[in-house]
Parts: structure tokens; C-alpha cells; sequence
């Protein structure tokens, strides 16, 4: 990731209470909506939270694709419509405005093999914006989110579980702002475009020229 592109900045108010958000806890996603990311199983959380805590918190979902229709769909069956904020695509160069207004960043990928496998970038983005994280335990996200300490992580495919983390976040704002900012340091020094590169370069070195890599 870019640090320098994604880094921590001030809430855009105004886009905040252009979606009728103002004075909540956001919950967000910004990313493909596809089957396997478990947005399905998110809007079930927040039902869970919602009977639970009231309507303290919205959750923003920034983003299109093959399950979009499905997932409008499932939020009215819900009854969580009132609080779910469904931007569709929007121009990058305005994606960290609508990161701006998240304080708790979800990806609830279901375990499926390329869940366990594919590393997504959007969660390093969020990090390196100093956003608390809430993600499944599936491998590929549970190598760069370490429980308790750059973010929280749920059992996968667990509803239940997912809604007991993000109201662990909403109800402590001290503790986002802890994982929000340890996870920052975490994608500086382990997930630079820079310091990747120099890995690869490494690997090439050796595969090359065996000899000259000590």
C-alpha cells in the first residue's frame, strides 16, 4: 500500500451528513461485492447489533458488483435498510473521503480456498489510514491482522462472532483508536510498496545468480 496516498485524515463531515450519518459509529466496507467477501453475513451482524445496541451505529458499504442487487435485497428483509448506506461505485480519487467517515473497517471473508489463499489489498489501505479492523480468521487476512493487537478477528463464517466484535469496537472507542494506530505502524514497516519490492528483487537474486546473494 501506499502510505503516503492512504494515511489518517480528518472525517469529510459533510459527506457524512450527506448519507444521514452524522453522529454514528460507522461500520464500513469499500470493496468488490462478490459472494465470497461474507457481506451477507455482515448484514446479519448488524442486525444482531442493531436489536441490541439501537441505532448508535450505521454501516457504510462502498463498492458494486454480482451480489449487489442480493445484498439491497437482504438488508430490507432485515429491516436494517434505515441504518445500511449502499453508495455503489465510486471515483477513486474520492475513496478516502468515504474512508474518512469509517471508524470500524469490516471484511468478513467466508473460508473458501481463495479467501484462504488470495491476499486483498483493501484492507491495507484501511490500515495504513489508521482504521480499527474487524476480519475473518481466514489465513490470507489472519497473516497481516494479528487479534488484539492490529485489529480483532472473528470465526469465519460465525455470525455470531462477528456481531460480538464490531460491538466490542462500538462500544470502545479508546480500543479503535489503539488498533487503529498500531495497525498504521504495522503496514509501514511490513507492507510498503517499497520494502515488498526490495523483498522480490531478493528472491530474483537468488533464483539468478545463487552465488552472489551471501
Amino acid at each position: 500500500v501506499d502510505i503516503d496516498q492512504f494515511k489518517p485524515i480528518d472525517c469529510v463531515r459533510s459527506l457524512k451528513g450527506e448519507l444521514n450519518l452524522s453522529g454514528k459509529v460507522i461500520i464500513g466496507y469499500i470493496g468488490s461485492f462478490t459472494g465470497y467477501e461474507g457481506l451477507d453475513n455482515l448484514l446479519e451482524a448488524v442486525a444482531l447489533l442493531r436489536a441490541k445496541l439501537g441505532d448508535v451505529f450505521g454501516l457504510l458499504l462502498v463498492g458494486d458488483g454480482t451480489a449487489y442487487d442480493e445484498l439491497v435485497a437482504l438488508s430490507q428483509h432485515l429491516k436494517v435498510q434505515d441504518i445500511v448506506r449502499f453508495t455503489g461505485r465510486v471515483n477513486r480519487t474520492r475513496v478516502q473521503d468515504y474512508y474518512s467517515l469509517i471508524d470500524i473497517a469490516v471484511y468478513p471473508r467466508k473460508g473458501v480456498p481463495v479467501c484462504e489463499i488470495v491476499s486483498p489489498l483493501k484492507p491495507l489501505e484501511a490500515m495504513a489510514m489508521g482504521k480499527a479492523i474487524v476480519a475473518s480468521e481466514v489465513k490470507a487476512l489472519a497473516e497481516m491482522i494479528v487479534h488484539e493487537q492490529t485489529g480483532l478477528l472473528h470465526v469465519r463464517d460465525d455470525v455470531a462472532s462477528l456481531a460480538k466484535n464490531l460491538e466490542r469496537l462500538v462500544r470502545d472507542p479508546q480500543l479503535r483508536t489503539q488498533l487503529g494506530e498500531e495497525a498504521r505502524r504495522w503496514v509501514i514497516a511490513k507492507r510498503t510498496w517499497r520494502d515488498i519490492s526490495k523483498n522480490v528483487h531478493t528472491v530474483y537474486e537468488q533464483l539468478i545468480n545463487p552465488k552472489s546473494v551471501s
